[in-house]
């Protein structure tokens, strides 16, 4: 059974990988090499192949100067089996070595190091894998401040975590690396400052070309030489297109460690920018804490005190009737009701089916407020959430925003906005409102959006992608986090 986040390389694409690095004829010519994630061996069987006609074919010397690392020692019986069938002599066995690279390198380093680690977040590892790399997100400084653990910020990817360990403990000072990687581990927010610093000397954005079949995930392939200063604040080469009819672009970053964003070669990375109150920085909208049948309902439900029901903004909003609604239990001051104000409101009564599954819900924001008995607790609330104008846009899965305006409505409910689906400014009147919609709906801003590659996926206009926007009256306040969550 094949590990979750193991994605085989196929032979074409792995010959291209070693092509790219020079790898033939710098290992003819004695430099070492190794896959620190060999799976089968796809890499070393491309490598062997490209190296016929250079010197030879492939010999004991030639094998003596190639290793092979696998956690998974039945791949390796594969890959010997393999190789003695296709070469007529046996890889050398000290070169094939059984282990993790991240739980136990091997004590030496190399001059290529090439692979295609496995593409998963730490969330879906199993159990035992979770417990075992836990403490070596922690070791090799990739994991983000608490706030952005607690907000789901920080991004803790196997990919980032061994591409880590390998130029941390594999890539000898002068060596170089390359890797079959997710782009989001370049264009989203949450990587770790510390993973970014590796910066690459290239990358070549493969999602159009989908090299590894049944994988829609967007993927590229990146070089790097680990030992080099990071050149910060240079533009780094990024090639879209196909093999022989590249495109080189440039990969950009507002601040170091910032998501890239890609912009043609040679032009102006300057941003458009739009001044904003501090309380005002964006947000997404409400969160249930995956209680959306207890909180959402179709109309205001009788016995319910109407000043706590307020109209949700669905995804295709275009005027003023609402469509759905959510009880929020909270007053306008953005303090949450007691137990007294939550029987008289009418709410208490109305969740009394809900409220075992209320108190079970998980988090670590709302945990603290579950400990405390409040069961009937929202994410996301404040006084910003009662303002009397908000603009919305959808902030997962377009590709062009749409932000509008909502306001007042003559009830007294006040619009709101639907968990990380939107996203909303909160805004005291009309005029402003205006004035923030057209700079959203602005070319500059498509252009900013499009150049950030996120289109189409659940992080496209989330509100910490407009962080670099926004002109604060404090400039220490554009470092606080952007979801209000």
């Amino acid at each position: 059974m094949i590990a979750p986040g193991v994605v085989f390389t196929p032979s074409a694409w792995a010959r291209w990988a070693v092509e790219r690095l020079n790898a033939p004829a710098l290992v003819a010519a004695g430099a070492t090499f190794c896959d620190p994630t060999a799976g089968e061996g796809a890499f070393v069987f491309a490598l062997a192949e490209a190296t016929v006609g250079l010197r030879g074919v492939p010999d004991a010397a030639w094998a003596d100067r190639v290793w092979l690392i696998e956690r998974d020692g039945a791949f390796l019986e594969t890959f010997a089996r393999r190789w003695r069938e296709a070469w007529g002599f046996a890889f050398p066995e000290r070169n094939l070595i059984e282990t993790d690279v991240v739980l136990n390198p091997p004590k030496r380093q190399y001059d290529l190091v090439a692979g295609n680690p496995p593409w998963i977040t730490y969330p879906d590892l199993s159990s035992q894998d979770q417990a075992a790399y836990r403490p070596w997100f922690q070791t090799l400084d990739l994991v983000g401040p608490p706030s952005q653990l607690l907000l789901g910020r920080s991004r803790l990817d196997l990919a980032a975590l061994v591409t880590a360990s390998v130029f941390t403990n594999l890539v000898s000072p002068r060596g170089r690396a390359g890797f079959f990687l997710p782009l989001s581990l370049f264009h989203n927010d949450g990587s770790a400052a510390r993973w970014r610093s590796w910066r690459p000397d290239s990358v070549v954005d493969l999602t159009e070309l989908r090299p590894f079949p049944g994988v829609a995930t967007r993927c590229g392939w990146a070089e790097f030489t680990p030992g080099s200063p990071p050149a910060v604040g240079r533009p780094i080469p990024y090639l879209t297109g196909s093999p022989g009819r590249w495109e080189e672009q440039e990969a950009v970053e507002h601040t170091e460690g910032a998501p890239w964003r890609i912009i043609p070669k040679g032009t102006s990375a300057a941003l458009p920018s739009c001044p904003l109150q501090t309380w005002q920085r964006p947000r997404q909208g409400i969160n249930t804490g995956g209680a959306n049948a207890a909180f959402h309902v179709v109309g205001p439900p009788p016995g319910v005190d109407p000043s706590f029901v307020h109209p949700l903004a669905t995804a295709r909003l275009r005027g003023t009737d609402a469509k759905k609604w959510i009880l929020v239990p909270y007053h306008r001051n953005g303090s949450l009701l007691d137990e007294n104000e939550l029987e008289a409101s009418g709410l208490a009564a109305f969740w009394s089916a809900w409220r075992e599954r209320l108190s079970s819900r998980r988090g670590v924001l709302l945990g603290s407020q579950l400990s405390r008995g409040r069961w009937w607790a929202l994410l996301g609330v404040g006084a910003y959430a009662f303002t009397p104008y908000k603009v919305v846009w959808s902030a997962y899965g377009r590709a062009r925003l749409d932000a509008s305006v909502l306001g007042p409505r003559s009830d007294g409910s006040v619009w709101q906005a639907d968990q990380a689906l939107q996203a909303y400014i909160p805004c005291l009147d009309e005029a402003e409102a205006q004035r923030l919609r057209d700079f959203l709906n602005s070319e500059p801003v498509a252009d900013y959006l499009a150049s950030l590659r996120g289109a189409g996926t659940k992080n496209w206009a989330q509100p910490g992608r407009f962080k670099p926007l926004w002109r604060f009256p404090q400039e220490s306040c554009v470092q606080e986090g952007t979801t209000g969550n």
